[in-house]
């Protein structure tokens, strides 16, 4: 795949970008309630999936409204040079020119492209915090298991030594230095 595929903005129309995947993803979300792990391990994996997605769509609508906006100008400028060489007074030129047929309409593309540029901000944007919620969620089941020795691991094992002197400690001493380090510790 090319750079040039995903930026490409031939034919596109931001009323007919398909966000059924988004939308599915999203919907995946609990409203409200607890969310197991592994439920937040797969929402995880498709809250990032679908925020990658957004990043597409959003570099071609990002695109798309540079296209308007340049467009629009051009529109405006050669709507205003009509008016000028017909001597319309400087005043009134700007109500004019907002009522030309061809500025609306290229202003119309622009805006959408705006909403939609915003939407997918936004979108993007809610995908990110719910991936980083699901990894949190992740995190605590798992420091949980490790508490409880639910998981077993090398860290999360309870050490039996602990009531053994450390090496470190001193130990009681007689005069003599002829002490039994075993008798020391006998309770």
């Amino acid at each position: 795949m090319r750079i040039k595929e995903i930026l490409s903005i031939d034919n596109f129309d931001p009323l007919n970008i398909d966000i059924s995947f988004l939308d599915s993803v999203s919907n995946q979300v609990p409203q409200e309630g607890y969310m197991d792990p592994a439920m937040a391990e797969h929402l995880a994996t498709t809250t990032l999936r679908a925020a990658d997605t957004c990043i597409d769509l959003l570099a071609q609508a990002t695109l798309y409204l540079s296209h308007c906006d340049a467009q629009r100008r051009s529109v405006r400028s050669q709507v205003i040079k009509t008016l000028q060489d017909r001597k319309v007074p400087s005043t009134i030129v700007k109500e004019v020119y907002a009522d030309d047929e061809r500025y609306l309409t290229i202003t119309n593309k622009y805006n959408l492209a705006l909403a939609l540029s915003t939407w997918l901000e936004n979108k993007h944007d809610t995908l990110l915090k719910t991936h980083h919620l699901c990894k949190d969620l992740i995190r605590k089941s798992q420091g949980t298991q490790g508490a409880s020795n639910w998981e077993s691991s090398e860290t999360s094992r309870p050490r039996l030594s602990h009531n053994l002197p450390d090496e470190e400690e001193k130990l009681p001493t007689t005069s003599n230095n002829s002490f039994d380090k075993r008798s020391a510790w006998k309770v």
